[in-house]
């Protein structure tokens, strides 16, 4: 349904656990949509809506808990997404593309035409953007862990034992970003997520361009090469420990 409680037809509701679609379903003109059978455990519940329709925002809860034998209701709310002057916005999942913006022929994963809740107990997919693919990680919006103020990030945590870290299932201690054809001037943000000051993060591309920079809050990383087709994006505290996000990532398509 919309923020104003209206229902909304023809959603896209998709069902993961263990980085596996489970399920999937297109909602009915009331908003209803069913999904079963389903083994009991943790599932998170990905909404989005057609493209060549009224745009919404990408949906995610998670976790979502399934019993045995039991019904569980979930109910997403879906907002309008923002229109903008030459800008052109795709959300489909996994079998294409999730988020996508073209302006000026500089390609800008945009992650916050999503919204929701996400605990990081459920491994999820590789997130698809456009030409782009994240993989490491899992997309996080209003959690304590994070040093931005509710807009939504694509991160990683994790550490040794007995580290009082949120628990990420499916995340690695490095964030790849693979492009599906060659590009150049690739920019991102990191965004320290550990708790701790001066912590070293590496980024590099599958040129060799290798950047290593202490980062207490936030720091910009710029590579101007022509044919990056990876980025690595790692980084540990001193106990041990990795929490960080990636935002704000732009590059220019090869034509």
């Amino acid at each position: 349904m919309t923020a104003a409680g209206r229902p909304v037809a023809r959603a896209k509701v998709e069902v993961f656990r263990d980085q596996q679609r489970q399920g999937e379903a297109t909602t009915a003109t009331d908003g209803a949509y069913t999904i079963a059978p389903l083994p009991p455990g943790d599932y998170a519940v990905l909404v989005s809506y057609p493209p060549d329709r009224a745009r919404f925002k990408t949906a995610l809860r998670s976790p979502v808990r399934v019993k045995a034998g039991e019904e569980f209701t979930a109910s997403l709310s879906l907002s309008p997404v923002g229109q903008a002057a030459l800008v052109m916005r795709d959300y489909i999942y996994a079998a294409g593309r999730l988020v996508a913006v073209v302006d000026g022929g500089v390609s800008m994963l945009r992650l916050d035409e999503f919204e929701g809740m996400n605990d990081g107990l459920v491994a999820l997919p590789p997130l698809e953007a456009g030409s782009a693919t994240l993989s490491g990680g899992q997309i996080f919006f209003e959690a304590a862990q994070l040093p931005v103020g509710g807009a939504p990030v694509y991160g990683t945590l994790g550490g040794g034992p007995g580290q009082a870290l949120p628990e990420c299932r499916g995340c690695r201690e490095a964030i790849e970003i693979q492009f599906a054809a060659p590009v150049s001037n690739v920019s991102l943000e990191v965004l320290n997520g550990a708790g701790e000051e001066d912590v070293v993060y590496t980024v590099r591309d599958d040129l060799g361009h290798v950047e290593e920079r202490a980062v207490a809050g936030t720091a910009v990383f710029t590579f101007p090469d022509s044919g990056v087709r990876r980025i690595t994006i790692s980084g540990r505290a001193k106990d041990g420990r990795w929490a960080f996000y990636v935002d704000n990532i732009s590059f220019v398509s090869s034509r």
